[in-house]
């Protein structure tokens, strides 16, 4: 199933390569991808954009995927 520009997936990853792979992936299936490097930067991207999903690595500098899901749950960040 495709998505459409309201489907907006955040790609959480520390390895440069993976992210771009998956990334473009998401979009050529035609979703919108907000891409982030570590758990911070996910976390001030996930406070100020529109996102339906996030896919993040679980291993990553400055805040991991696991810390990142307590913070993202602690701060009542809106979802859709």
């Amino acid at each position: 199933m495709n998505g459409t520009d309201s489907n907006t997936i955040l790609v959480v990853n520390d390895n440069p390569d993976r992210l771009e792979v998956m990334s473009l992936l998401l979009q050529r299936a035609g979703y919108r991808v907000l891409v982030a490097s570590d758990g911070r930067e996910a976390f001030t991207i996930a406070q100020h954009e529109h996102h339906d999903l996030i896919i993040s690595d679980v291993m990553m500098p400055h805040l991991s995927g696991i810390d990142l899901c307590r913070a993202i749950r602690a701060d009542n960040v809106r979802w859709s």
